[in-house]
């Protein structure tokens, strides 16, 4: 029974009481009948305000009906005027009261019809700004899921529904997945899965294409009676199930769940059904933006990962060293590519890192040790090792590892270097492992995948090349280097007068060992030949030909007449040498006796020379065209003398050769270097000549550098051997000057002392060697000793002819030795013949005439 039709019987009920009362009351009292009479007009009133202006007459008529028996059951006598009067209160008061309830009640009809509109009004528009944010979180809804969270959070409410969720058809199209649900139904069952041929609501949408609505639980027991317990259990009454379709055909299906029964009316199924279309339209443009960032993300990858191959190929050429390969290598990878990578090379069963790169750079301590270790066997690294196949682990456990080493205290904790995800590859060269790349990945997010991998290995070949050529490299780099460490002269020998340091620099990482070389040789008891040169090229080749050209040079500086005599006998050596031409050199001896430095160059760099002041100086005389680009063609020298001691810088192009920089200029700061360290000691002068023509800048080629101190030291012994041949004997008669005004003869002793020891090698040159004996050599020795006498032995291995009677022009030389000196005497035996003259400084020699032969 309805609320307004139990009021209604209650009023009527409160009439007739009212009715009964009056009448009652007129019962027992007949003497107050006309006042009592009076009270039927409230309930008359009351009837007309209840029920309307005809309720109001009939009351009014029965009022009057029951005042008219009563007075005729009464008195028995029926008053016209009192009836008319009567009747007349009643039906007035009846209809006016009447006519004033039903206005006042259209009044309130009119305004329960208002509020009612404005309760509909109200509804649609809270309906209608639920759809508003819902609609508006569906537009920003980017994928399937937050698609489905939008309806589970927002159209849910919008459907004053209590529980819900989306499912979604799965790739294979055999069942539906649930994406997003508010109070999933746990009893009986998660439902996160429904195959298709499950019966449920869900599946009945997909199969009809036709919405499920429930609206009782009796709807729901008829129809799917094995669901009814577990639906009622969870507090559901009603039940409703749209599909969602777009396109390319069915997606899903959206489901609600209400705690009271519903009967879906029209207005219902219209806002389920806008509902369902607009998640269906933002499901199906999700898909589409998912699928198109999809495609964006393999583009944008693959251009990744073209460029990361490319960037490897340029660090991999960038250097020829093996371990900064695999370290560039390693810089580019960390962190695009992944978190942590090392490079191990195979030795034997062991693994030792050659290169190693953390995101965290504090942890590469702990990477490093992990190898040390030999940490990577419970990570599979050994199995590739075995196999030499790439290894792909993913979703890796917590345990590592860096567990032991923590336990050991090599580790920060535990963890630190534990990859969730790893990526090992052989590096193999000419059928042969050499090494193995590790790639790791921390974060459980971020996974290596099958397409990394393959990328991985792509980058494992490129690497793989690059190592084994490194390794080639430094192999064939070590034994040129041992080559022209062995071609050097491991000390430079000393001798009075000259003291030497050297230094050798290579080039750098990027340049092969080169052809300079440099060399100090004693040619006789009072005569040093210094030579520094560079070969063309580098590598083997280079350092070969260097060992080469510096033995032709050791073999034929003692027979040479001079740095320039030296040259042209080095030129056609060189010639016929493969390597050695455009080789240059700087060739020179120097005479502690009497100070004379003499120096030729063959396209080589000046020296520097550094006086006793400390003044610095270009050497530029003697200068020449570099090694056999010239044969046969004659070389100049040059010579200085030193007053008591100078140093002598030779050097190699490597030390002035700057790119962008002038040689000049560059020849100027080595001069003022030069100037600056004048005063240190052999060893220091190299270092700072060094430090500030190179520093830390890279060299472009090797650098070659000789500094020798040189003494003016004057001895009273003079000694040489020479070819027995005319040539040499104005570089003696030279050599003999410098000596004799050393140790204070004067200008005619000294022309004496020539012009005797003169004549006595010219005649073993042209007597000794005669009749085809093989040529020998001249020996000879001055010595000026303590009492002031000088003594002269000149010695041959040949045999002298005999000579009785003089040759015109010829055979007066024994004369000329007896006239300049104040002794001479002849020893012949069969192994040669010593001629031993002596005079005294400052004595009157007599003259002596006469021409003596002498034979053995």
């Amino acid at each position: 029974m309805s609320r307004g039709a139990r009021n209604g019987r209650g009023a009527v009920a409160v009439i007739v009481a009212l009715f009964a009362g009056v009448f009652l009351l007129r019962w027992g009292d007949s003497r107050t009948m006309d006042a009592i009479a009076v009270l039927y007009v409230i309930p008359v009133a009351l009837v007309a305000a209840r029920f309307g202006v005809w309720a109001g007459a009939s009351a009014a008529a029965l009022a009057s009906g029951l005042t008219i028996a009563w007075n005729v059951l009464d008195d028995g006598g029926l008053g016209i005027t009192g009836i008319g009067i009567r009747l007349a209160v009643f039906l007035v008061i009846g209809v006016i009261v009447g006519l004033l309830a039903d206005r006042v009640g259209q009044e309130a009809q009119e305004r329960q019809r208002l509020l009612a509109v404005s309760q509909r009004i109200s509804r649609r528009g809270d309906q209608a700004r639920q759809l508003q944010v819902l609609v508006g979180r569906l537009s920003r809804a980017a994928t399937p899921q937050e698609v489905a969270e939008a309806y589970t959070s927002e159209g849910l409410r919008l459907l004053g529904a209590s529980r819900g969720a989306v499912y979604l058809l799965e790739p294979g199209e055999t069942a539906m997945r649930r994406v997003a649900a508010h109070r999933p139904r746990v009893a009986g069952g998660t439902w996160e899965i429904v195959p298709l041929t499950a019966s449920a609501p869900m599946t009945e949408v997909l199969r009809t294409g036709a919405p499920q609505y429930l609206g009782t639980v009796e709807e729901l027991r008829e129809a799917y009676p094995h669901l009814a317990g577990e639906c009622i259990d969870a507090g559901d009454q009603a039940w409703v199930a749209m599909p969602l379709s777009g396109s390319q055909g069915a997606m899903g299906v959206l489901t609600a769940a209400y705690p009271i029964p519903q009967g879906f009316g029209s207005t219902s199924r219209e806002t389920l059904t806008l509902v369902a279309f607009r998640v269906s339209d933002a499901l199906e443009r999700s898909r589409l933006l998912e699928e198109t960032n999809q495609e964006r993300t393999r583009a944008e990858q693959s251009e990744q990962r073209t460029a990361l191959l490319a960037d490897v190929a340029t660090v991999l050429a960038g250097s020829l060293e093996a371990a900064e390969r695999m370290q560039r290598l390693l810089d580019r990878l960390i962190p695009a590519f992944a978190e942590f990578a090392t490079v191990e090379l195979v030795n034997g069963s062991r693994l030792e890192t050659l290169a190693a790169v953390h995101a965290d750079p504090a942890l590469l301590p702990s990477l490093r040790d992990l190898s040390a270790a030999d940490g990577w066997d419970s990570w599979g690294i050994r199995e590739v090792l075995r196999h030499r196949r790439a290894s792909l682990l993913t979703d890796m456990p917590d345990n590592s590892p860096t567990q032991e080493l923590t336990r050991i205290g090599t580790c920060a904790s535990p963890g630190d270097v534990r990859p969730r995800s790893l990526i090992a590859l052989p590096l193999k060269a000419r059928e042969s492992l050499i090494g193995i790349l590790v790639l790791g990945r921390t974060r459980p997010d971020w996974q290596f995948t099958q397409a990394d991998l393959m990328l991985a290995e792509l980058i494992a070949g490129r690497a793989s090349l690059a190592l084994d050529n490194a390794q080639l490299y430094e192999r064939q780099r070590d034994v040129a280097a041992r080559l022209q460490r062995a071609l050097l002269p491991a000390e430079l020998p000393t001798a009075p007068g000259v003291s030497a340091a050297a230094h050798y620099q290579s080039g750098g990482a990027a340049i092969d060992v080169g052809g300079d070389w440099y060399d100090l040789i004693k040619l006789s008891e009072d005569r040093v030949g210094i030579v520094l040169g560079d070969v063309v090229g580098s590598g083997i080749v280079a350092a070969a030909t260097m060992g080469r050209l510096r033995s032709a040079v050791a073999a034929l500086a003692p027979d040479a007449l001079g740095p320039a005599d030296l040259l042209q006998r080095v030129d056609r050596f060189a010639d016929a040498a493969d390597g050695a031409r455009l080789a240059t050199a700087i060739c020179a001896d120097f005479e502690p006796a009497t100070g004379c430095l003499r120096y030729a160059c063959a396209g080589h760099p000046p020296p520097v020379l550094i006086s006793e002041t400390g003044t610095a100086r270009l050497l530029y005389g003697g200068r020449g065209a570099p090694l056999a680009t010239a044969p046969g063609r004659s070389r100049s020298q040059d010579e200085v003398v030193i007053d008591r001691t100078a140093t002598l810088i030779c050097y190699s192009d490597g030390l002035i050769e700057r790119r962008g920089q002038d040689v000049d200029s560059r020849l100027g700061q080595l001069l003022e270097a030069a100037t600056q360290l004048a005063g240190l000691e052999l060893v220091k002068l190299c270092e700072g000549l060094l430090a500030q023509m190179i520093g830390d800048d890279p060299l472009d080629d090797d650098v070659a550098l000789l500094c020798l101190r040189l003494e003016r030291i004057p001895t009273m012994r003079f000694h040489e051997v020479l070819p027995a041949a005319a040539g040499y004997l104005s570089a003696l008669r030279g050599r003999l000057r410098r000596w004799a005004d050393g140790i204070g003869l004067d200008q005619n002793q000294t022309a004496d002392l020539l012009l005797a020891i003169g004549e006595a090698c010219a005649n073993t040159i042209e007597h000794a060697y005669r009749n085809g004996r093989p040529p020998g050599s001249v020996d000879v020795r001055v010595e000026h000793d303590p009492v002031g006498a000088v003594v002269v032995r000149i010695s041959d291995t040949g045999r002298w002819r005999v000579c009785h009677e003089p040759i015109a022009f010829r055979g007066r030389g024994l004369a000329l030795m007896r006239a300049a000196m104040d002794s001479v005497e002849v020893d012949s035996t069969q192994t040669g013949t010593t001629v031993t003259m002596r005079t005294t400084i400052g004595a009157t020699r007599p003259s002596q005439g006469g021409i003596d032969a002498f034979h053995p």
